[in-house]
């Protein structure tokens, strides 16, 4: 409650990318802001039980069917406890399959068109944080003959892959997952 309560203020006020980030929120919240859409029903939250112990993680999201989390946030000993912020070029979303729980939560990270990175994670309900499986790299930099490796914990030695074992691999861990969500002006501030 006091998150949402923090992040109405923040969005009604339309803080800049700084206030934003001052008050814990990622800063891509301000590079939305338009003339014509009240950011306080641009975005929305749901509840998700990303570790199958009914404890619900809250989930930020933008309003418009895109599947970014801006932000993640969990609980832990009571508190509130900060899990990610999205950026441009580093971005979560929720992956898994309709009508199942969640494979993995998904970093989407990039350098440029020739680098690209991503990561699957589950959140560790002992420590409540993120905890890495598997990492997907296309690094057309270093490797142009066969950008495609996988490396799986503990991330010792990747392995090259063909583009279709590439892409398989990754569909492994589902589809990045759209929600109904509660719109922020619905919070009472």
């Amino acid at each position: 409650e006091e998150v949402l309560k923090k992040l109405y203020k923040d969005l009604e006020e339309r803080k800049d990318q700084a206030g934003l980030e001052e008050d814990g929120f990622s800063y891509m919240y301000a590079m939305t802001y338009t003339e014509e859409i009240d950011p306080l029903d641009d975005f929305g939250y749901t509840f998700v039980d990303l570790t199958g112990t009914g404890y619900p993680a809250l989930a930020i999201l933008r309003n418009d069917e895109t599947p970014i989390v801006y932000d993640l946030f969990s609980q832990e000993d009571g508190n509130v406890k900060h899990i990610f912020s999205s950026a441009e070029r580093d971005y979560f979303t929720l992956s898994g399959y309709e009508g199942t729980d969640f494979a993995a939560i998904h970093e989407h990270a990039s350098g440029g068109a020739d680098l690209t990175e991503d990561n699957m994670f589950v959140l560790d309900p002992l420590k409540n944080e993120l905890n890495q499986q598997v990492s997907f790299l296309y690094d057309g930099r270093e490797n142009a003959e066969n950008p495609f490796a996988v490396s799986y914990y503990p991330f010792d030695t990747p392995e090259n892959l063909t583009q279709e074992e590439w892409i398989q691999r990754m569909e492994n861990f589902g589809q990045d997952r759209l929600f109904t969500l509660t719109a922020i002006a619905s919070v009472e501030p």
